[in-house]
């Protein structure tokens, strides 16, 4: 008799057990399906220069599309925003200010009028009206172009307040003139840099600092260059935006000297309108075109005056001077919300050993 009252209570207590090792199961599987949109977005990053803003969209919004949030006011610290870099390991996102010297960064999801969770501001810093950036997150280490002054200054990743740079590029022998754009080549261990003022490219080691002459530089009237910004190497080709020639002219990465583009993407028809900021995801080239408050997408190889796959742009949208631009590549997760479904998955991996061991039980 004894016996039989224990498997009745132990029956109900693994029948207990076994609706909460279900309801965790659930929950956790529930929290998995809840990430996933969240998690694999694709999303549009845009810095406006003439708004004060970071507005953000879906990655193939079109037309007269109004951004899913926008990071904007008072409390932001933006100023003539430039340069932009989505550092989707740390979940942050990092704004030059042009009109204030200093760096903000922000978490990746910010919006409204939020204040920076760090700046980079202050004499020591060697900011001089900066334009762009670019994060290295192998070495850990932050570069800003700098057109007030002619350099490039290079800081830990997590500098903030009036913290002096680690180097600084600059003098006569680096050729700078008006550094508006740079692009590190961590692959090939090169820093490259456009001079809007004299119409090159001019390449470096990632490395190099004080009064350094350039590995090599692109220049000359076969070259199409014509007030270049933007630059973007894939496949081994190098994409640089020309403001002054609206226009994108590819060359192989190593070109040099005066030679000429493999092809140009010019013309009426493709609707580009002083473009700045140059982004590649999915073999699609995102634009972002100053001079008309647009950003405009083509495939990767286009060239000639062909006209763009879709188009950004109308009041709606938000775009004030679009400078720059980032999208959150093939939808790939945060380190954090990686760690979210990591958690997640767990729960679900404890609530089904919990199932299995109670149905051995009971």
């Amino acid at each position: 008799m004894r016996y039989g009252v224990g498997c009745v209570q132990h029956w109900k207590t693994g029948r207990s057990a076994l609706r909460y090792a279900l309801f965790i199961g659930l929950a956790a599987v529930a929290g998995v399906l809840s990430l996933v949109p969240a998690a694999f977005a694709q999303e549009l990053f845009v810095t406006n220069f003439d708004g004060d803003s970071i507005t953000v969209y879906n990655r193939t919004d079109s037309g007269d599309t109004a951004p899913i949030r926008t990071l904007v006011g008072a409390a932001t610290g933006l100023d003539g925003p430039d340069g932009l870099v989505l550092d989707l390991i740390n979940n942050e996102l990092l704004v030059a200010n042009n009109d204030i010297n200093a760096i903000t960064v922000y978490n990746r999801t910010d919006s409204g009028d939020t204040a920076p969770i760090r700046t980079l501001v202050g004499a020591a810093t060697g900011l001089n009206f900066p334009r762009d950036l670019a994060v290295d997150l192998t070495n850990n280490e932050l570069f800003v172009s700098n057109i007030g002054n002619n350099s490039i200054t290079v800081y830990n990743r997590t500098d903030s307040g009036d913290t002096a740079p680690l180097r600084t590029l600059s003098g006569v022998l680096t050729e700078f003139n008006g550094p508006k754009h740079l692009l590190l080549d961590l692959t090939n261990n090169e820093l490259l840099v456009s001079n809007a003022d004299s119409n090159s490219i001019t390449v470096y080691n990632r490395t190099d600092s004080g009064n350094t002459a350039p590995l090599r530089k692109l220049v000359g009237a076969a070259t199409g260059l014509n007030g270049p910004r933007g630059l973007l190497i894939i496949n081994n080709e190098l994409f640089v935006a020309n403001a002054d020639g609206n226009s994108i002219t590819v060359y192989n990465r190593t070109d040099s000297g005066d030679t000429a583009p493999l092809r140009t993407l010019v013309g009426a028809a493709t609707g580009l309108n002083g473009p700045r900021g140059l982004f590649l995801d999915s073999g699609e080239l995102f634009v972002a075109n100053y001079d008309n408050n647009s950003i405009t997408v083509y495939n990767r190889t286009d060239s000639g005056d062909t006209a763009p796959l879709r188009t950004l742009v109308g009041a709606s949208t938000g775009l004030n001077g679009p400078k720059e631009l980032a999208v959150s590549p093939s939808g790939i997760p945060t380190l954090s919300e990686w760690a979210q479904i990591g958690m997640a998955a767990l729960l679900v991996g404890g609530g089904l050993l919990a199932v299995r061991r109670n149905g051995r039980l009971s």
